[in-house]
């Protein structure tokens, strides 16, 4: 803005001007016009265009009334958004308008943003970020099965026929109901997200497919014979393979848990290890009490060099399951002719194997379901008729008492 020393009077009241130094409009050197008022209690000097700009006088007469006119309406409609009463309020406005068309424009792009430049870009880093276990499967689930159908769709394109399309390809290429509804759950919470960020304000279509069928439970569980063959190849190619698996076998660990364990959640007085940040969510107390998984623990302290009790090669935590447990199963043959995946060995049958055992012992399912981490008595029912001869024992205990048997017919008789 110009100080008033700089300008000239023009003979009209509040109009002036400013001369360039070199350039001229006509003979005359070219002029800008300059529109100074005291409006509201403050000086305002409203800087508009050049002659040379095709602004006249004329137009700054103009300016200067429409800004003395703005002033005296925005008094009488105080409730009202008030109009510019300089050119400082029409840049300020301008800029505005700007911004809220930039913002519309980006919101819309933001919008058209396809599922897959969403769950690249946003969603799978964020899965990253926060350490998430499960973000390597995620990511493997979205290249192979989502984003082939997914990929290049916005939020407000696609329907649930999408999505049973990708559940129909992913039965067709022999995947299990439970890999199928894992794909259905990293679309809904990749698209719950997106309604967070305000991409879509649409529920996920996921809501509106039938889910598939689950009974992924595990019937196969080894005996005695193929756990002395399956440690004894397990040792000649990795003793911390084979080391897990037998700490598996006596407390039902899970992979990801024994991976994850750390020397100073052990506590090889009491026989007892601490496993954290279970899959249940939560943590949780394992005891290590048979002999060889208590010499097991000892040996491998002996010449720890790593905080975790299974490091990987580089003293690190392991970050997937070790392949050496499923060559050697392979080679064993533990799964030849085999199709159903409920009946192939891996190494979570080793924790089935556990409790198994501990049903066909005869300890309760209640018992079974602390040991295992189990939330509810449902998730241990599956092992129950591995106990039969618990409830035949408790019938014959019944028939050496008739007295107590008559007693339990006379009450059954009066009710």
């Amino acid at each position: 803005m110009a100080s008033k020393d700089e300008l000239f009077k023009t003979g009209e009241p509040g109009v002036f001007y400013r001369e360039h130094p070199t350039r001229k409009h006509g003979v005359k050197k070219d002029r800008q016009w300059v529109v100074v008022q005291v409006l509201a209690g403050k000086r305002r000097v409203s800087t508009l265009g050049w002659w040379s700009q095709e602004v006249t006088l004329g137009d700054a007469l103009n300016r200067a009334a429409e800004y003395r006119n703005n002033h005296k309406w925005n008094l009488e409609n105080p409730d009202q958004p008030p109009r510019p009463i300089c050119k400082q309020d029409e840049d300020d406005a301008a800029e505005l308008k700007r911004q809220e068309i930039e913002r519309a424009r980006r919101e819309q792009e933001h919008r058209n943003i396809t599922f897959g430049e969403y769950f690249t870009t946003r969603y799978l880093p964020l899965q990253f970020d926060h350490g998430k276990k499960s973000a390597a499967k995620e990511e493997q689930l979205y290249r192979l099965h989502i984003a082939p159908i997914l990929a290049k769709f916005s939020f407000a394109e696609i329907m649930p026929l999408h999505i049973e399309k990708i559940g129909k390809s992913m039965k067709d290429k022999g995947l299990s109901p439970k890999t199928i509804a894992y794909a259905y759950a990293v679309i809904r919470q990749a698209w719950n997200l997106a309604n967070n960020d305000d991409v879509t304000d649409r529920q996920h279509p996921t809501r509106k497919v039938k889910k598939p069928k689950l009974n992924n439970k595990r019937e196969r569980f080894i005996s005695e014979e193929e756990e002395t063959i399956l440690l004894e190849a397990l040792k000649k190619r990795s003793m911390t393979t084979h080391d897990m698996a037998i700490m598996s076998l006596d407390t039902g660990a899970r992979w990801g848990e024994l991976a994850a364990l750390t020397w100073q959640n052990v506590d090889l007085e009491a026989c007892t290890a601490r496993l954290m940040d279970t899959k249940a969510g939560d943590n949780r107390t394992i005891h290590t009490t048979t002999a060889r998984v208590k010499e097991m623990l000892d040996r491998r302290k002996t010449t720890a060099k790593s905080p975790f009790v299974f490091p990987a090669l580089g003293g690190e935590m392991q970050k997937q399951t070790n392949v050496v447990f499923s060559r050697v199963v392979t080679d064993l043959g533990l799964n030849d002719g085999i199709t159903d995946p409920r009946q192939k060995v891996c190494f979570h049958t080793l924790r089935h194997t556990f409790a198994s055992r501990l049903a066909m012992a005869g300890v309760p399912l209640y018992t079974i379901a602390r040991a295992m981490g189990h939330h509810t008595i449902a998730m241990t029912e599956r092992y129950a008729h591995l106990a039969p001869d618990v409830l035949r024992d408790a019938m014959v205990h019944l028939e050496k008492q008739p007295a107590a048997a008559a007693k339990v017919v006379n009450l059954d008789d009066r009710r």
